[in-house]
C-alpha cells in the first residue's frame, strides 16, 4: 500500500470515528434535555451511520441500549 493510501485510510477512519462521537453526543444531549424528537433523529442518524459504516459494534444498538437502560451513549451496556 502506498503511503498516500495509508494516509487517506487513516484520515477516513478518523472522520468516521469523529462522526460516531458526534452522534453519541447529540443523542446524549437530546436525552439530557428530554427532547424526544431529537433523540429519535439521533437514532435514525445512527441507523444511517451503521448502513454506511458496518461494524461489529453498531451505533444504533449502542444508543438503543442506552435509551432502554438509561446510560449515556458513550458507556457500554
Amino acid at each position: 500500500m502506498a503511503e498516500a493510501e495509508v494516509e487517506a485510510a487513516y484520515v477516513e477512519a478518523r472522520q468516521v470515528a469523529e462522526r460516531r462521537t458526534e452522534l453519541e453526543v447529540a443523542f446524549d444531549r437530546a436525552r439530557a434535555e428530554g427532547d424526544e424528537f431529537a433523540e429519535m433523529r439521533a437514532l435514525q442518524a445512527a441507523k444511517d451511520f451503521d448502513l454506511a459504516h458496518p461494524s461489529r459494534d453498531p451505533l444504533f444498538e449502542q444508543l438503543h441500549a442506552a435509551q432502554m437502560y438509561g446510560q449515556p451513549a458513550g458507556v457500554a451496556a
